[in-house]
């Protein structure tokens, strides 16, 4: 008995104990957490955490086609790099030059995109950038992206007819709603500038919706960065009932809409 008795024991001793999971492997180098907030049908909120808060980051919105366009994120990264350039030459800098002015650090809480088109799928685009050895911007961490799609839009039961007349380089437009109560928006470009911004093979390629959406907001930008209030920037550029409006200083010879 002492025999077999021992015997087990030796048995149990020998028995192997049940492995323990081993941990989940930590991503190494800079990550971010994207979080999604208030969707309408032209605006996302967002929040980005950085993992080191120290670390300077591109967060830009991107419509998914063109996003799903690129097989690899290196070619995003690229062309996205490419419009920043044109930016920076636009306004006189080099992209190192540039760059300060539209990276992000630390956490961003109350991110806010806006101006988009209804029921359309974006893509916010999140990695970090640095400085290399030749002094240029370069991004050195995996591209994080989040899709994220707006609601459908109000529909309003309203038409207009607008009534023009050119003196010079000025243009008068009265504009009647068939709807008194409803609000409105006017705004008048060169067509040749809305053909280019919205046409299909074009480099833009926004739909026509998308495309007065952000020429309303960058409206709406310019009069925040003048000082104006958000009460006197609705005053300004939303309208009731029928209205006489003018856009002066025209170039000649140009088409209009």
């Amino acid at each position: 008995m002492m025999l077999v008795a021992m015997v087990a024991m030796a048995f149990t001793a020998c028995e192997n104990p049940t492995p323990e999971p081993e941990p989940e492997p930590k991503p190494e180098g800079l990550t971010f957490e994207v979080e999604l907030g208030e969707i309408t049908y032209s605006s996302v909120d967002y929040k980005v955490t950085p993992s080191d808060l120290e670390a300077e980051y591109l967060c830009v919105l991107y419509d998914a086609e063109t996003v799903e366009e690129f097989t690899r994120d290196q070619f995003l990264v690229e062309n996205l790099f490419m419009e920043l350039t044109e930016e920076a030459r636009t306004s006189g800098k080099t992209l190192t030059e540039y760059m300060p002015e539209v990276v992000d650090k630390g956490v961003i809480t109350d991110g806010l995109f806006s101006g988009l088109a209804p029921e359309s799928d974006y893509y916010i685009i999140v990695f970090g950038v640095k400085l290399n050895a030749e002094n240029e911007y370069v991004c050195y961490t995996d591209v994080v992206k989040t899709k994220t799609t707006t609601l459908a839009g109000p529909t309003l039961d309203v038409t207009f007819e607008i009534d023009t007349k050119v003196d010079g380089n000025t243009a008068t437009y009265t504009v009647t709603p068939s709807n008194d109560e409803d609000v409105w928006y006017f705004y008048t470009l060169p067509k040749a500038t809305f053909d280019a911004y919205t046409d299909p093979e074009g480099s833009y390629r926004m739909t026509d919706q998308s495309f007065l959406l952000y020429c309303m907001q960058m409206e709406i930008d310019a009069y925040r960065n003048a000082g104006y209030s958000d009460n006197q920037i609705m005053n300004s550029i939303f309208h009731k009932g029928q209205l006489t409006l003018q856009a002066k200083n025209l170039n000649a010879n140009s088409e209009y809409i």
